[in-house]
């Protein structure tokens, strides 16, 4: 899920409506399917993993490891 950065206050309102309500159709959300991003930005991002500290990085690979490990009952 992508969510676009809101401009305003209002934009912000309508964002956390629409998340809240479940309005998945609205212009400020986009749901994608892919296995594999990279993302790139000249200013960096923070990131966190689980609760650690990731640092800011500007360049960030995300993958999708389908069935990455087997649980056992």
């Amino acid at each position: 899920m992508l969510i676009k950065n809101p401009h305003d206050i209002l934009q912000l309102g309508q964002i956390i409506d629409d998340l809240l309500s479940q309005r998945y159709t609205s212009p400020f959300v986009k749901f994608i399917s892919i296995k594999e991003a990279l993302i790139e930005t000249p200013d960096g991002v923070a990131w966190t993993l689980d609760g650690e500290d990731g640092q800011v990085q500007t360049k960030v690979k995300i993958s999708n490891n389908h069935k990455a490990i087997t649980l056992v009952k």
